[in-house]
């Protein structure tokens, strides 16, 4: 059984590895380190052609976290994605107390077309995708047993522009 281990190393970088490759990401400092070593799973997942992986253990003692990759990707499981969708997401963070808020919208990838809203909310790092995955969970877009891991096989694009004004995070979050 393979077993990535990630680990924050020098100033700045985090590592994953296993006996099938490595690789090394930067330190995205509005993140949480928990998110960090996520992001680095899953850049190592992409890499390696890995469908996705799902936290196996944690060690906060040394600040390791150890993940299971789940399988290799498939391409026939791949073609049997009907629709994918791209998740546009804004943020804005709120100096005076400390907190982040998000509003996202889900499209079809291919239409274009509006197929769910996230009005604004409190949330960091990569909520707004825990939230999309729930949201189109529920709304029977994708399977209900679709672990987070997994997510992305049916996104085609998830970014998030950090650098909004509260006004304009709330507006996004709500239909024109």
């Amino acid at each position: 059984m393979q077993i990535i281990k990630v680990k924050k190393y020098g100033l700045g970088h985090f590592q994953a590895k296993c006996n099938a490759g490595s690789i090394r990401t930067t330190y995205k400092s509005a993140l949480s380190y928990e998110v960090n070593a996520i992001e680095a799973a899953r850049a190592l997942c992409i890499k390696l052609d890995w469908v996705g992986f799902d936290l196996a253990w944690s060690s906060d003692s040394k600040g390791e976290y150890y993940f299971v990759p789940v399988a290799k990707r498939n391409p026939c499981n791949m073609a049997s994605v009907e629709r994918e969708f791209d998740i546009i997401a804004k943020g804005w963070f709120d100096k005076v107390n400390g907190n982040s808020y998000f509003s996202a919208r889900i499209l079809d990838s291919k239409s274009g077309e509006l197929v769910a809203l996230l009005p604004f909310q409190y949330g960091y790092g990569d909520q707004y995708e825990y939230e999309a995955h729930r949201a189109l969970i529920d709304l029977g877009l994708i399977p209900k047993n679709t672990p987070y891991g997994d997510f992305w096989i049916y996104t085609k694009r998830r970014t998030i522009d950090h650098n909004c004004k509260k006004a304009e995070v709330v507006a996004f979050g709500k239909i024109d």
